[in-house]
């Protein structure tokens, strides 16, 4: 059972059927213990901080790709545990340092294909499909100009 306070004024009682109310000191441990064995699948890269997951691999060129297996494992997952995946805000990189073209990536989260970008931001870092630091540099710089300009 959870209530809302507002301005001292509280809300009828209602019973959650899952989840924690935002703001709670154990909603995030909560959070957390929920989501420690999503992709816990043996051979698959996973790094997961906090409500972000990534996930990766490594395979030579013309070997058959195993993420949208992992995809579909994350979303039988997130089914079974009452959790909504946002396919909106999932990308696909490609990291590719051949001299053939890459081939082309067809991955999708419950019926939503994955837009293959060229760069992405990770935890606040950009990460470029060529690993230069362009990207990371350049958002850098702009943000510090932005700051000086709040202080002129």
């Amino acid at each position: 059972m959870t209530c809302i306070e507002y301005k001292d004024t509280y809300s009828d009682w209602v019973l959650l059927n899952g989840g924690v109310s935002q703001g709670t000191v154990i909603g995030p441990l909560s959070f957390l213990g929920m989501i420690n064995d999503a992709l816990d699948i043996p051979n698959h890269k996973v790094w997961k901080y906090v409500d972000d997951l990534t996930s990766g691999e490594n395979r030579a060129y013309g070997e058959a790709s195993t993420v949208q297996d992992s995809l579909d494992s994350l979303s039988t997952w997130a089914d079974e545990n009452k959790l909504r995946l946002n396919p909106a805000k999932c990308q696909a990189l490609q990291v590719y340092f051949g001299r053939r073209e890459v081939p082309d990536v067809d991955l999708h989260i419950s019926n939503h294909q994955l837009a293959v970008v060229d760069k992405v931001k990770l935890l606040g870092t950009m990460i470029q499909n060529d690993l230069k630091w362009d990207s990371q540099v350049d958002s850098m710089c702009i943000y510090a100009l932005k700051q000086t300009a709040k202080c002129l």
